[in-house]
């Protein structure tokens, strides 16, 4: 991965970890577009899974200060989201990939 595409997913992760404080769901909505999304542009893997992570490890670390009680469900829907980011990145760049064959 580029720098700049380090410096988008984890300026990515770090909106969206303050937005799944709020409505978790974006959490899982927004795995399965930002991979399809790294998919379709052929990127590479890390970048969706970056994105979670940062995001899930954002949320993670705003539950020690604020909600200690939170800390379990973040790190379950980390693990989510890296796994719906990594499955949608693998399932458009398959389906991308026999499009343009011959």
């Amino acid at each position: 991965m580029t720098r700049r595409e380090w410096l988008t997913a984890i300026g990515l992760g770090l909106v969206v970890s303050v937005v799944i404080r709020i409505f978790f769901p974006v959490g899982f909505a927004g795995s399965i577009a930002w991979g399809a999304f790294a998919g379709a542009r052929r990127m590479s893997w890390l970048w969706p899974v970056a994105v979670s992570a940062v995001a899930g490890i954002g949320a993670v670390l705003a539950d020690f200060a604020v909600k200690p009680e939170h800390v379990g469900f973040h790190l379950a829907l980390t693990f989510t989201m890296c796994a719906l980011a990594w499955s949608a990145w693998s399932i458009v760049s398959r389906l991308s990939r026999e499009d343009h064959r011959g």
